[in-house]
């Protein structure tokens, strides 16, 4: 480690909501905090995956509920409501969630992706993979708060199970009778004349769950080519059914957003997995 490197109090891996949220919570009691983040926009997989369409629990702890608010605030940051629930617009997410962290005093690296984390006297060394080539960042601690396990905890969690969700936007109008082997989670039609789609797969092996999505995928956009419809946009996001228990490690501290073997949240219920994540991690700092 140079002379000159900046050691944080905590890196958080992934610009989600629970990790704005934790990085609000660690600002406000004086921390310094780096958020690395994989792409180059915060949101998770409402902006990464266009999961748009959340539940909001009736209360939510502190720091959560400011990034709401910072929400509301912004001309069209939903395209549909429905009592407690929201279809977010993943542009004004992204732009409001990006004021929220240069509110809060919190730095981004975006495009990076976590290699290895390694123990150097009494400081974490986060060794990154970034479009430059490796970058290495000091911390005391590391926090995972990605949405799919997509961080340094991933080899941890062996018997993971996944279970696939593509989200998209169709100029439509109507709502399709699709074949069942699509399997459509949830169907919103817009105002504006778009329909959005989530529709879930289930990979019978795990091994091949990515091929086996991008088969079906291709057959999805295959049928609305031929309806003469246009698929707006078409990302991935992949979601954990079950994480295995990530065990402690001796290179730090590291606190994880899935913790034994109870990660049962919809996708659908990314706030509420945010507003669980604040409530554990606001435990884990009193103490």
């Amino acid at each position: 480690m140079s002379k000159n490197s900046i050691i944080f109090d905590y890196c958080i891996w992934g610009a989600t909501l629970q990790g704005i949220a934790a990085a609000s919570l660690l600002r406000g009691r004086g921390f310094r905090v780096k958020i690395l983040n994989r792409y180059g926009f915060p949101g998770g997989s409402i902006t990464e995956s266009l999961n748009c369409s959340q539940k909001i629990p009736k209360t939510l702890p502190e720091n959560l509920s400011l990034i709401f608010e910072s929400l509301r605030k912004k001309k069209q940051y939903f395209l549909k409501s429905d009592t407690d629930k929201y279809l977010f617009n993943p542009e004004v997410v992204k732009i409001s969630l990006q004021e929220f962290l240069e509110d809060i005093g919190t730095d981004v690296l975006y495009h990076v992706v976590p290699k290895e984390v390694t123990k150097e006297f009494d400081t974490m060394k986060i060794t990154l993979i970034a479009k430059e080539g490796i970058i290495e960042v000091y911390s005391k601690n590391f926090i995972d708060a990605s949405d799919d396990l997509s961080g340094i905890m991933s080899e941890s969690s062996v018997n993971a199970s996944f279970r696939y969700f593509y989200n998209i936007f169709i100029n439509s109008g109507q709502k399709f009778t699709l074949p069942a082997e699509f399997n459509i989670y949830n169907q919103v039609i817009l105002e504006d004349g778009r329909v959005w789609y989530s529709f879930a797969l289930q990979p019978i092996n795990n091994l091949f769950s990515e091929l086996s999505a991008q088969i079906l995928i291709n057959k999805l956009s295959e049928h609305f080519n031929n309806t003469g419809r246009r698929i707006q946009l078409l990302p991935a996001q992949s979601h954990i059914q079950k994480s295995a228990s990530i065990p402690e490690t001796s290179e730090g501290t590291i606190i994880a957003n899935y913790e034994n073997d109870s990660f049962h949240f919809s996708p659908d219920e990314e706030f509420i997995k945010a507003k669980e994540f604040e409530i554990r991690l606001t435990k884990k700092i009193t103490c």
